[in-house]
């Protein structure tokens, strides 16, 4: 499981999408504080004329060619617009923190998510064997319940009976392997591997004794902790201060 959610979070495409956001977000924290600074333009032209020309200085039409330069430089520097930048830095930075929640939390629910695909397969596994063993046992009781009917012992009847359980015991796994195929199905495409690449779990060994405390836990603590921690929430406040900042750009 450790080797699936590790793989998981180095080539799922929607951490790396979370990925690209934050850093967009950032170049726009950056960009935020960039717009502050002042702007300055500057021009720079070169004309040649051929030909009757306009005198620029006693404005009389000259024969001959003449030429001219001309250069021009242009700043600006905003000193106040209702503190809008200040805000817009804000707003920045706000939508900076929730990006970074943003990528926190996809990497949380794709190692949720093959965690919780993880413990299908396995149960699904356990599922489908209970299956064979069970079309096994109906199997060893029809030979049983033939040889009675072919001792006398019992007639001819009890074999259809057996015959149904076993052909609802062959429905049965043929559902069970089906329903595994798609849980390893699930799992290859949360790890990013295609359909046909070989691909098997490994059963843990798992002993109760190991994990202690979970029965002092109550759902109340849970849930507390997790509104303390969760980046979705810590995401969610970012965003929401980031709408403050917008309402203060409005205002200002």
């Amino acid at each position: 499981m450790e080797r699936c959610i590790k793989y998981a979070l180095d080539s799922n495409i929607t951490i790396r999408q979370a990925e690209l956001n934050a850093r967009i977000s950032n170049n726009q924290y950056l960009q935020s504080y960039l717009n502050t600074l002042p702007s300055v333009d500057a021009n720079l032209g070169y004309n040649l004329n051929f030909g009757n020309t306009l005198n620029p200085i006693t404005y009389d039409f000259e024969k001959g060619n003449s030429k001219s330069l001309q250069g021009s430089i242009q700043g600006n520097l905003t000193l106040f617009n209702g503190l809008q930048q200040l805000h817009g830095i804000q707003k920045a930075k706000y939508d900076l923190l929730a990006s970074r929640f943003d990528y926190e939390n996809a990497r949380n629910n794709i190692a949720l998510n093959v965690a919780s695909a993880y413990l299908q397969i396995l149960l699904n596994k356990e599922i489908q064997q209970v299956a064979e063993k069970q079309k096994a046992l109906t199997t060893a009781q029809r030979e049983v319940v033939n040889n009675k009917i072919k001792a006398g012992a019992l007639s001819e009847t009890a074999i259809y009976e057996v015959d149904a359980q076993l052909s609802r015991d062959e429905a049965n796994l043929v559902n069970t392997t089906g329903t595994n195929t798609i849980s390893v199905l699930s799992l290859k495409q949360l790890l990013q591997i295609t359909g046909e690449q070989a691909f098997e779990i490994a059963t843990p060994e798992v002993n109760a004794d190991n994990m202690p405390g979970l029965a002092e836990l109550s759902a109340v603590g849970i849930y507390n902790y997790a509104v303390l921690t969760q980046p979705s929430i810590k995401g969610a406040e970012a965003r929401w201060k980031s709408s403050n900042a917008s309402r203060k750009i409005a205002i200002g």
